[in-house]
């Protein structure tokens, strides 16, 4: 068979075709919260946009440690089960995503309150209200979403997402039209396009769940063999890629809060592309070492960092040389002047991109452990030298120090990889 014939065949596979679904998908997702908070930022003031990437990072926070917690186990758990245990196990499951967005809930509640740190209040504050009712549709979406995937039935995932995501975006476009669109407005959008979403998925599915509370603690308990690891992950994770809109909320002002998270939107309009290409990765990677083949596996990992580094590279160049301009097209004059920050936390990006197939090449390896350690070495980045650049230079210090903290996380991987190959290498020789 030739190479066209096989390409051709894998293009017209059902995995193939459930990919481009996930992609798809995602791809929604992300373009829709992209937009939103572009018209957020057009609509708003730099403050009141600071505020809303600061309540965004909190619910990207809350949901990592839900997908820690529930999904990951809920995954791996479901397909080994019967249909009337899955059906018990998925109800578990539901109960135990409403607890984490009501424990989300109370925790922000209580946080801002309390004042944590100079500036986190009043950057948080305005929001914290609507925050914490916005964890319970938001989590559940997701929840109802990943259930869907779990059972690998895609194609009644994105037909309620392209419901939801396009009502989003006519919602917020209509208010910004009628010059209503503020911080708390956007906010309740995205909570009833989320009910929306939510509520249409768990009623067409209903027969597929049932809620029986006496299998909360059980169940829960059954995952955190697998959720305890992922949660210190989250923990790194919050470390590494959510810590600088707070540490410039705290030594600096919301308002370089919002430049920061109007570059990284910028920087990270790739993602969709980076999340489906490791989904591709992992697979071929653990097919590819299955004997133990250690060149293939390095040779796979080489081919597939020099893939992702093309297209990242390409945007490097052209976001960079154009950062000023597109700023300003799409976020106002207001942020104007930052081509700096954006070139920085483009590279950023592209290391980050570059890089991402050092995780499934060590889960391939059976050291996912690795990571865990990484994210804390660039949790360390950044808590000395990210924390003193963004109290020194502000926004253009914290994406400086955004840049060290990732490539100390790479460095860190990558050490660590050439040294396992030559162990196993020496092993085998």
């Amino acid at each position: 068979m030739s190479l066209a014939a096989r390409i051709a065949g894998l293009l017209r596979g059902a995995t193939a075709r459930q990919g481009g679904l996930v992609l798809l998908d995602q791809g929604l997702l992300s373009f829709t919260n992209f937009l939103t908070g572009v018209l957020v930022a057009r609509a708003c003031t730099t403050g009141e946009y600071g505020s809303y990437v600061l309540a965004w990072s909190v619910l990207m926070i809350v949901l990592s440690a839900y997908k820690a917690l529930v999904h990951i186990p809920f995954s791996v758990f479901l397909p080994r089960l019967d249909p009337a245990e899955a059906a018990l196990y998925q109800g578990s499951a539901f109960l135990q995503t409403l607890a984490i967005a009501l424990v989300a809930g109370g925790l922000t509640l209580g946080a801002v309150a309390l004042g944590p740190a100079p500036g986190v209040d009043s950057g948080l504050a305005p929001v914290a209200g609507v925050l914490a009712i916005l964890f319970v549709p938001f989590l559940v979406r997701e929840f109802a979403r990943n259930a869907l995937f779990a059972r690998l039935q895609f194609r009644a995932s994105i037909v309620v997402s392209v419901l939801a995501t396009g009502l989003q975006l006519a919602m917020v476009a209509g208010l910004f039209a009628a010059g209503r669109l503020g911080l708390a407005a956007a906010l309740w959008v995205i909570g009833a396009t989320s009910v929306l979403a939510a509520g249409l998925m768990l009623w067409l599915h209903r027969d597929q769940m049932r809620l029986a509370l006496s299998r909360f603690g059980a169940d829960l308990a059954r995952g955190w063999h697998i959720s305890r690891w992922s949660l210190l992950n989250v923990l790194g994770m919050i470390g590494t890629s959510q810590a600088y809109p707070w540490l410039l909320a705290g030594l600096a002002s919301t308002s370089d809060v919002a430049v920061f998270g109007a570059a990284m939107a910028m920087a990270g309009v790739m993602a969709p592309f980076l999340q489906a290409a490791n989904a591709y990765v992992l697979p071929r990677m653990a097919h590819g070492y299955k004997d133990g083949d250690l060149a293939t596996l390095e040779r796979m990992l080489g081919r597939s960092m020099l893939g992702l580094a093309v297209p990242y590279g390409a945007w490097v160049l052209v976001g960079g040389a154009f950062a000023d301009p597109l700023m300003t097209l799409l976020y106002s004059d207001r942020y104007a002047g930052y081509a700096v920050v954006v070139w920085l936390l483009l590279v950023r990006g592209m290391v980050e991109a570059v890089a991402a197939p050092l995780n499934p090449a060590l889960q391939t390896l059976e050291r996912t452990g690795v990571t865990t350690v990484a994210l804390f070495v660039g949790s360390l980045v950044t808590v000395t030298a990210g924390w003193y650049a963004t109290g020194r230079f502000g926004v253009a210090g914290a994406a400086a120090g955004a840049l060290l903290t990732t490539v100390a996380t790479v460095a860190w991987k990558y050490w660590r990889f050439r040294r396992l190959v030559r162990a196993r290498a020496s092993a085998g020789g």
